[in-house]
């Protein structure tokens, strides 16, 4: 939620000063929290496993850590459930869509020489 918030406090193209960041993707605190989500959820998730298996790049992120929602609704309520206990979950699509387009928004501060480095963000 914080990387969502972040990106979607971003100032509109053409408006400049009239209305600035509050906090930019690439500011040294959100790089800091989106490596620590990024490591506190990374394993939660049997797909990412499988992926660094097969050399597929990135990961899957929840909501939270723990987050065991899994998205399927059982029905008849006597169905066995798919999986059962910690990890059953699925990772949640706009929370890694969030953290990709906080990576993506680093890089472009990079590579306009926004980008500053600091032992937070490192």
């Amino acid at each position: 939620a914080v990387q969502l918030g972040s990106l979607s406090a971003r100032a509109e193209p053409g408006l400049g000063s009239i209305t600035p960041e509050v906090m930019p993707p690439y500011d040294e605190r959100m790089m800091a929290t989106t490596y620590q989500t990024v490591l506190s959820m990374g394993s939660s998730y049997e797909v990412n496993a499988i992926d660094d298996e097969a050399g597929l790049p990135g990961v899957l992120i929840g909501r939270y850590p723990g987050d065991e929602y899994s998205g399927v609704i059982m029905s008849p309520t006597s169905a066995k459930p798919i999986c059962e206990g910690y990890n059953c979950g699925s990772a949640w699509f706009l929370a890694t869509h969030g953290v990709a387009e906080v990576i993506y928004a680093t890089a472009a501060a990079a590579a306009k020489g926004k980008l500053t480095i600091s032992s937070t963000s490192q």
